[in-house]
C-alpha cells in the first residue's frame, strides 16, 4: 500500500501544482505564496526558491530537456525559469487575465497556455512569440494539457465543456459536456487514447476520443476535484479533491482502490513520478507529500513489461461497458464507480494485459467488483500539527465513512423495499382455476 517518504516544506501557501523533472530527480510545486519551489530528491542538497512573479502562482511544469521551468500566474505572465537557479527569470506577458494552466509540447518547442481571459494560446518557447490563440471557451479556461504524441491539446473550462484540439488544424475536433458542472482539471492517458477530467461535481469521467464515448465515472469524492493524474503505467489514476482526500482508482478493473488521509484541507495538486515509483500531493494546508507507490515500478521494468504485452496499457474500448449506476442519459452505457458500489465486469477481449502496482505480472480480465478491495490508509499528521488540526482530520474521515456508511444502508433499504412489494404483488393475484377432466 502507498506510503509517505518524505513531508516537503518551504511554501507559505495553497499548494496549485506539482511536477516530477524528466528524470525523477527533482520536483517543483507552485504555490498561492507567489513562489515555485524545487527539491532534489536523489541528493542532500538545498531547495531552491524561485520569486518573481507579483500575484499567486497556479501551475509550473518542467520542461522535457528537464533544464528549465515555466510558471503560470494570477499576475497574467507566464515566467520562464533555469533549474539551476543561475539565471533571471524571463517574463512573457501572456494574457490579459490571470493565467490558470500550462503545459509544454512533448518536443519543448511550444508551451500552451490556459488563461482566465478565456483564451489557450501557444508560444514558441524559444522566440517566446504568440504562434497561434484558440478562441471557442465562454468562460474561465482552468486546464491545458498536451497529449503524449503532442498531435492534440485538452482543454477544460467553467464553461462546463472539454475541448480536443487539433495541434495541426488548431480547432477544436471533439468536445464533451456530460457533467453540467465547470471543469478544473484534465489529463491524457499515457496512450493519448482516452482523457480523464473532472470539476466541480465530485466525480471523475473518462471519456475514449476514438469512438467519443464516455467509458467511466469515478464518483468517490465528496467534494470538487481538483486534481488528476494517471500512472505512467496507465492502470491507475491518482485525484485530490475539496473533500481532504487523495484516491486511487484502478482504471483497468474500474474500482477505488485507496483512500488516502493525510492533508488536513482539501487537495489541489497530485502527480505521479515519470518511473510510477512515487506520487506527490498538495494542498490548501501549505504541505507536499511524497509518497511511495505500492512496489512502484522501475522505468526499465515498465519498458521491458511493456514489449511483453500486445498493447499498452488504456482503458479498452472495442466492446460495449456495462452500465454500473450510471447518470448518463446518452449511448453506449458507461462504467460507474460509486463510493461503496460495484461495477458489472467487462468482456474478457477488453482487458489490457499489465502488470499491477503490486508488483503482478498477470493480465486483467477487465472491469471487475469494486466493493472489496478498498482501503483506507489515515497516515499520521506531521509532528508539528496541532491538535485542533488532528481531530479536524478525523472529523473529516469519519464523516466520509459515516456518508459511505448511510449510503449502503439507503442501497440495501431500496431493495428490502422491493422485494417486499414483489411479494405483496404475488399475494394479491388472484388464483386461477384448473380445468379437470
Amino acid at each position: 500500500e502507498p506510503s509517505i517518504k518524505r513531508e516537503l516544506k518551504g511554501l507559505k501557501g495553497r499548494i496549485t501544482g506539482i511536477h516530477f523533472s524528466p528524470d525523477d530527480k527533482q520536483m517543483v510545486a507552485s504555490s498561492t505564496d507567489r513562489s515555485v519551489m524545487l527539491w532534489h530528491l536523489s541528493e542532500e542538497k538545498r531547495a531552491l526558491r524561485f520569486e518573481g512573479h507579483t500575484g499567486d502562482i497556479y501551475g509550473v511544469r518542467f520542461a522535457p530537456s528537464g533544464q528549465l521551468l515555466a510558471s503560470a500566474s494570477r499576475d497574467c505572465t507566464v515566467r520562464f525559469w533555469m533549474v539551476n537557479g543561475k539565471d533571471e527569470s524571463r517574463v512573457l506577458r501572456a494574457h490579459s487575465a490571470a493565467v490558470r494552466s500550462l503545459d509544454f509540447s512533448p518536443d519543448g518547442l511550444s508551451l500552451a497556455t490556459a488563461s482566465d481571459d478565456m483564451n489557450v494560446k501557444v508560444w514558441s518557447v524559444q522566440r517566446q512569440n504568440l504562434q497561434h490563440t484558440l478562441t471557442l471557451h465562454s468562460n474561465w479556461v482552468h486546464s491545458v494539457r498536451y497529449s503524449p504524441d503532442g498531435r492534440m491539446l485538452a482543454t477544460c473550462s467553467d464553461d462546463k465543456t472539454l475541448c480536443i484540439w487539433d495541434t495541426a488544424s488548431k480547432t477544436c475536433v471533439q468536445d464533451f459536456s456530460d457533467s453540467g458542472k465547470p471543469l478544473r482539471c484534465a489529463e491524457f492517458h499515457p496512450d493519448g487514447k482516452t482523457v480523464a477530467v473532472a470539476g466541480r461535481d465530485s466525480a471523475v469521467r473518462v471519456y475514449d476520443l476514438r469512438s467519443e464515448r464516455l467509458l467511466q465515472v469515478y464518483d468517490a469524492h465528496e467534494g470538487a476535484v481538483n486534481a488528476v493524474h494517471f500512472h505512467p503505467s496507465g492502470e491507475y489514476l491518482v485525484t485530490g479533491a475539496g473533500d481532504s482526500f487523495t484516491r486511487v482508482f484502478d482504471v483497468l478493473k474500474g474500482r477505488l482502490l485507496y483512500t488516502l488521509v493525510n492533508h488536513m484541507k482539501p487537495v489541489h495538486a497530485v502527480c505521479f513520478s515519470r518511473d510510477g515509483s512515487h506520487f506527490a500531493t498538495g494542498g490548501d494546508d501549505h504541505q507536499v507529500s511524497l509518497w511511495k507507490s505500492s512496489e512502484g515500478e522501475s522505468a526499465q521494468e515498465v519498458e521491458q513489461r511493456e514489449t511483453t504485452t500486445s498493447k499498452r496499457g488504456g482503458v479498452a474500448s472495442d466492446s460495449a461497458l456495462p452500465t454500473a449506476n450510471s447518470r448518463v442519459k446518452r449511448e453506449p452505457p458507461v462504467a460507474r464507480v460509486a463510493n461503496v458500489q460495484g461495477v458489472q465486469q467487462l468482456p474478457e477481449r477488453s482487458a489490457i494485459a499489465v502488470s499491477s502496482m503490486h508488483g503482478g505480472n498477470a493480465p486483467s480480465t477487465g472491469l471487475e467488483q469494486a466493493s472489496g478491495d478498498h482501503q483506507r490508509l489515515e497516515m499520521p499528521l506531521t509532528n508539528g500539527a496541532s491538535l485542533e488540526a488532528r481531530i479536524e482530520a478525523v472529523v473529516g474521515a469519519l464523516a466520509s465513512q459515516l456518508a459511505e456508511l448511510t449510503q449502503t444502508v439507503s442501497t440495501l433499504a431500496s431493495k428490502v423495499s422491493q422485494m417486499e412489494s414483489a411479494l405483496k404483488d404475488q399475494q394479491l393475484m388472484p388464483s386461477v382455476p384448473t380445468e379437470e377432466h
